[in-house]
């Protein structure tokens, strides 16, 4: 019988930890890393919960920044370790922020990332253009920033 892994996880370093990871907590852990970049307190408290919160930073796979958007929490080497195996190609921890700033302001602002979906004239497809550049286009419903 084969053991089964989730999506990110690969054998080893999650079993040394003192309180290693549930499957589906390193499937959050890994949508954290890929796609929110960084947590809000909200956001890991409803993810995690306070008290396993608590114990992941305690035991450094999150870990915590005081910034202008408030308390954002970030996966650390520990966490990339636990959750991909390996803590290399892992994005800066301002980079994780910039796309936790980015990802909170928009939707602060009911702004969307803009799909090519063949129909809206005045998409570029700038990603695919200009790829090293991280341009991402976005639908800001009529409205535009000053």
């Amino acid at each position: 019988m084969t053991p089964k892994f989730s999506t990110y996880s690969r054998p080893g370093p999650n079993k040394k930890l003192r309180y290693p990871l549930s499957p589906e907590e390193i499937d959050i852990l890994g949508d954290l890393d890929n796609f929110y970049g960084a947590w809000s307190h909200q956001e890991a408290a409803a993810a995690l919960g306070e008290s396993r919160l608590a114990v992941l930073l305690a035991e450094r796979i999150l870990g915590m920044q005081n910034t202008e958007m408030g308390r954002m929490y970030q996966l650390m080497a520990r966490g990339r370790m636990s959750v991909f195996g390996t803590a290399d190609e892992a994005r800066s921890l301002v980079a994780q922020l910039d796309r936790a700033y980015m990802r909170l302001s928009m939707m602060q602002l009911g702004w969307s990332y803009e799909a090519n979906d063949g129909v809206n004239p005045h998409y570029k497809g700038l990603a695919e253009l200009f790829p090293h550049l991280g341009l991402r286009e976005v639908n800001t419903n009529g409205q535009y920033a000053l």
